[in-house]
């Protein structure tokens, strides 16, 4: 849902250091005061910010986005996050996957109203990458020196487009439902609670659950005096979130959940206290997706990810990397998960395009 609010001025405790950031008189600084839910809003074609990220998350007194276009990155206005605490939201960020007002207009009505009902509007994003190909994805990161040993976040994402018409049921097949027969039969009798079906009835759940995308397949974290990469893969084309693992350093991995859906390592990580503070970062990920079977049922090559970081090469790895899925990945940075001690971030300058193409893709 929009969320909209007017504030001037804003203090609040992140880390040991007060922030204080005003909205300047001039426009210099200012609140990025719109969050969206990417599976179920259309975005109005002002609201994306640079053509290809939109705001999501938390807003309230303790959450924040502000656009500085003082600190600008490679001429781009710079986008400061802030949770102050890991009590008040769980997230800002921005998010590559959205369908807008022009490409939802080009949609019957009645198939929009069905897509929307089916929490699956991410499938028609253009935001979300092919996999086998290989993708590079571009920004700018500042690491303030606030941001400490007992900072925690991940700070940038990816994540897998969940199938929403695909469901397991209650006698563990996995089956691919139409659209209509998923909101006009399944829907008239169930609902859904993130990934478990209820009755409508008893309001219990009965056995079906559908996919609501896993954990993410790669993600950049800042825990407990580490900076670091993690890699996964999920086996499951629904994905079984009972079935859960993680990883933190120093150990490396790789490890398997108990029920061996998921494998998870960490391919590179760093004392936070060896990143530059109050600067820019250039970070460069090229990054080639594992493939599936179009039926799921296998995995059928290793991915890759090889990051640079102003330009010099800082890691490269290969193995099953991704979720899934059909719909390929989509990207977010800001601020996912804080620590009690809050976090603050700066980020600017996003673009991803397919290497070799020449060209920017959205």
């Amino acid at each position: 849902m929009n969320q909209k609010m007017s504030i001037q001025r804003v203090s609040a405790s992140i880390g040991a250091c007060l922030l204080v950031i005003a909205s300047s008189s001039n426009g210099a600084i200012t609140e990025v005061t719109d969050r969206y839910t990417i599976q179920t809003d259309i975005i109005p074609s002002q609201s994306v910010i640079e053509n290809t990220l939109v705001p999501v998350g938390a807003f309230n007194s303790f959450s924040h986005i502000y656009k500085d276009i003082t600190n600008t990155y490679k001429g781009h206005p710079s986008f400061l996050f802030q949770l102050k605490d890991d009590k008040n939201g769980e997230r800002v960020e921005l998010c590559s996957s959205f369908v807008t007002d022009k490409v939802a207009e080009k949609i019957p009505p009645q198939q929009l109203k069905d897509i929307i009902a089916a929490r699956a509007l991410g499938q028609h994003s253009s935001g979300h990458v092919t996999t086998g190909d290989t993708w590079v994805y571009e920004y700018g990161l500042w690491i303030p020196s606030s941001v400490g040993e007992n900072s925690k976040g991940i700070i940038s994402q990816w994540h897998g487009t969940p199938d929403r018409t695909t469901v397991v049921t209650p006698d563990k097949k996995t089956e691919r439902l139409s659209l209509r027969s998923f909101v006009h039969d399944l829907l008239a009798k169930m609902y859904f609670e993130k990934s478990i079906g209820y009755d409508k009835k008893t309001r219990k759940p009965n056995g079906y659950f559908v996919d609501q995308d896993g954990y993410p397949p790669l993600s950049l974290q800042i825990n407990n005096g580490w900076f670091y990469v993690l890699a996964r893969d999920d086996m499951s084309r629904v994905t079984d979130k009972t079935d859960r693992i993680n990883l933190r350093p120093p150990e490396k991995g790789p490890v398997s959940s108990p029920g061996k859906t998921k494998h998870v390592c960490i391919p590179y990580m760093v004392k936070l206290k060896d990143i530059p503070k109050d600067k820019w970062i250039d970070m460069k990920w090229e990054i080639v997706w594992s493939d599936w079977a179009k039926d799921g049922s296998k995995i059928l090559d290793q991915g890759s990810i090889k990051l640079f970081m102003d330009g010099k090469p800082v890691f490269s790895w290969k193995g099953y990397l991704g979720n899934n899925n059909e719909f390929g990945t989509y990207f977010k940075y800001g601020i996912y998960k804080p620590g009690a001690s809050g976090i603050s971030i700066r980020l600017a300058g996003f673009r991803q395009y397919k290497l070799g193409k020449g060209t920017e893709q959205r």
